[in-house]
């Protein structure tokens, strides 16, 4: 039940990987 923070910090490294 935690598909929204792991779905957050993907995104999160996915821009501070850009």
């Amino acid at each position: 039940m935690a598909v929204h923070q792991v779905h957050g910090r993907i995104q999160s490294l996915k821009m501070h990987r850009a």
